[in-house]
């Protein structure tokens, strides 16, 4: 037969320098894209202790190979007969692997000798039975040689020039060809000696695992194609994890095709969903009646955590299988439109029971921090806002006792009814949710504006009920006569100090003035040095309340100084007294004269007597103020004196306010909005193994 020469240059091997693995998953594609049905992985061992792998085999039953298809197929090295034929399919029609012409020697990444040996289909006239033996080297060549016979190849560095020189070498490189061959088998066999240690790997489970990770998708598209791995089927059925089977109604569909059969268009449409325990591209696959896929298009219906693909069974799938989605036709257009609304409505049901299992079992064991049905549609939305923050939080939690969700719970309640940020921080610090699932997180809720909206609600409510409360217990002579400012009134107003306005900080309560002047330094200036605040006669002042705000627009800070009273004492001239010594103090103490602030100093009780009322009440000025002044830094002082009525009646003003400039929550969209996110974001927390 003619000599033939293949030629390994240093740069073309640097290149295939394949791990094991690669070589292993190359052999296979070259195998699948040979049109095999069957290909089978075997290791033979060594007698020895370790039991070390002798020879790596990969057996196909695809089209086998002649000695032109040898010729065009390894020369030249780097090009692929599929690239040069511009062919895209097997000739079954199953989509092909490779195009960059290095699958063959794949085998490299595996050991030193290989032999390929082929037989091609029985009506093939030319049919015989060939053999090539390609050793690696760098820049070395070998020819073809019609007889190759002798003893095993030995084993030696220097072993290319020998194989040449011997004449008792077994295997020569090189292509012999023998006789037509009689028996009925056809494909190719990859035999691979002298190998690598590294290679000792692929007989792991794990090696396994990556093998048919990689294979399962085209074994679940094309039912019948086997993969045998040292002995055990790899089945695309060991990484689902569900399908589900949906008869479809192809009439949206048979109508865009007028030229199709009537028995095609009677033939039953079935669509498979299946879900993964790997990653796969979200695809929808047209397959004939068998499930042998024709065709495959992008769904583009996104579920996060959950990995599928689906499978359409007609009998008419061929009629669609040039579909492109470039140039889509209106029939697959409208399958494309039915499939993907099956899917959604799919997904939809399937993550709303699996929120609601999780959650029922979160119910059972006590950890749920809600009992009873929400009383208000607010209550209710509070509380789906927490059910699809929980879920997607699931894996995080779960991953902790009881006891440990109990307190998780609580405090993701307490951050759902508070804001976005606060929930945030929960959901980060204390239950260690990773940055992609809070990207996610964001993203999603930000669709709704469900955090901002129920805390507003929320504090709106509170406020109200604050208001109806203090002006109901201020009606009741027993709560008036019983109640003190220390430890009695003075808890609840530091607790809801917004009822003096909105934005204010609390800085001091019940505490030294000097201790209120270091925090409010500390506040603008970080520094802390501040001396002992007196009076003018030496005694140290204490306020029942210093509030701060600062105002960015003009650059300066409002500082709110509160006097209370108990509610049975009524505020007269000695109370005004004692009011005026704190703004005396302050203007007269140097470690306050800063012309950015502005002071308002007010003192609260529920009635005045005449005097303080006629000082509170002047025509000249606006109810409540008694002075006001400005000294020559620029800093101003307000003196005040209000009854509860008027503060209540201001906050209630501005809560109406409030209330009026909310929109309607939650309304028919948000609770729709909800329900979107419910089906969206629980599949996040409920599909873990996807």
């Amino acid at each position: 037969m003619p000599r033939m020469s293949v030629v390994f240059t240093a740069d073309y091997m640097r290149q295939m320098r394949l791990t094991p693995q690669q070589g292993l998953l190359e052999l296979l594609h070259n195998a699948f894209d040979a049109d095999a049905t069957r290909v089978e992985v075997a290791f033979e061992l060594a007698e020895g202790p370790l039991n070390p792998i002798e020879t790596i085999s990969v057996t196909d039953n695809g089209v086998g190979m002649r000695v032109a298809d040898v010729e065009q197929n390894f020369c030249p090295m780097g090009t692929s007969w599929k690239r040069r034929n511009s062919v895209n399919t097997t000739p079954s029609g199953r989509d092909l692997f490779g195009r960059r012409g290095r699958g063959r020697f794949g085998a490299f990444g595996l050991g030193e000798l290989v032999t390929w040996t082929s037989v091609t289909d029985d009506e093939d006239p030319e049919r015989r039975w060939i053999t090539l033996v390609v050793w690696r080297g760098d820049e070395e060549a070998f020819d073809g040689d019609e007889e190759l016979v002798g003893n095993e190849l030995p084993s030696r560095p220097d072993l290319p020039q020998q194989a040449r020189e011997q004449g008792d070498a077994e295997r020569r490189p090189g292509l012999a060809e023998a006789g037509p061959e009689t028996r009925s088998w056809r494909g190719t066999r990859v035999e691979v000696t002298h190998v690598a240690q590294a290679c000792e790997r692929l007989r792991t489970v794990h090696t396994r695992n990556i093998v048919a990770d990689h294979f399962f998708s085209y074994l679940h598209r094309y039912p019948g194609v086997e993969l045998i791995y040292d002995g055990v089927p790899i089945s695309p059925d060991d990484r689902l994890i569900e399908r589900s089977p949906l008869l479809l109604d192809p009439e949206a569909i048979v109508k865009h095709l007028p030229d199709l059969p009537a028995e095609l268009a009677d033939a039953p449409m079935t669509l498979e969903i299946s879900e993964w325990e790997h990653n796969v591209t979200a695809a929808l696959h047209l397959a004939d009646e068998a499930g042998w896929t024709v065709n495959t298009i992008p769904t583009r219906v996104n579920t996060p955590g959950i990995s599928y693909s689906a499978k359409l069974r007609w009998a008419g799938s061929r009629e669609l299988a040039g579909a492109d989605l470039e140039d889509m036709d209106h029939a697959t257009r409208a399958l494309l439109n039915v499939v993907r609304r099956t899917l959604r409505q799919h997904f939809e049901v399937r993550a709303d029971d699996a929120r609601r299992a999780l959650l029922d079992e979160w119910r059972a064991e006590g950890s749920y921090p809600y009992t009873g049905d929400p009383a208000t549609s607010v209550d209710e939305a509070e509380r789906d806002l927490f059910d699809i923050v929980a879920v997607t939080a699931a894996p995080a939690l779960n991953s902790a006792d009881a006891a440990g969700r109990r307190f998780a719970f609580r405090l993701l309640k307490a951050a759902v009814q508070t804001d976005a940020s606060a929930l945030r921080n929960v959901l980060e610090q204390v239950v260690g949710l990773g940055e992609e699932d809070l990207a996610d997180l964001d993203e999603l809720l930000g669709r709704v504006p469900l955090t901002s909206m129920i805390a507003m609600q929320r504090t709106a409510t509170d406020r109200i009920a604050f208001c109806a409360w203090l002006e109901a217990s201020l009606t009741v002579d027993a709560w008036v006569e019983s109640t003190t400012e220390r430890g009695g009134l003075q808890e609840y107003i530091e607790s809801n100090v917004w009822i003096f306005g909105d934005d204010w900080q609390t800085v001091i309560a019940d505490k030294a003035l000097a201790t209120g002047l270091r925090r409010l330094r500390e506040l603008d200036l970080g520094d802390s040095d501040v001396s002992t605040v007196l009076d003018a006669d030496g005694r140290r002042v204490r306020v029942d309340l210093l509030l701060s705000r600062a105002r960015k627009s003009s650059g300066r800070r409002q500082n709110l100084v509160v006097e209370l009273k108990r509610p049975s004492q009524k505020l007269g001239k000695k109370e005004l007294d004692q009011l005026d010594n704190y703004v005396q103090t302050v203007i007269a103490d140097p470690q306050f004269n800063d012309g950015r602030i502005d002071w308002t100093f007010v003192l609260v009780g529920l009635t005045a007597d005449e005097f303080v009322d006629r000082k509170r009440t002047a025509d000249d000025r606006p109810v409540g103020r008694v002075d006001k002044q400005r000294t020559v830094s620029g800093a101003t002082y307000e003196t005040k004196v209000l009854t509860w009525a008027e503060i209540i009646e201001d906050a209630k003003t501005r809560l109406a306010f409030l209330a009026e400039h909310i929109p309607d929550f939650p309304t028919h969209q948000d609770m729709s909005d909800l329900s979107a996110l419910h089906a969206t974001i629980a599949t996040v927390g409920t599909s873990t193994g996807a």
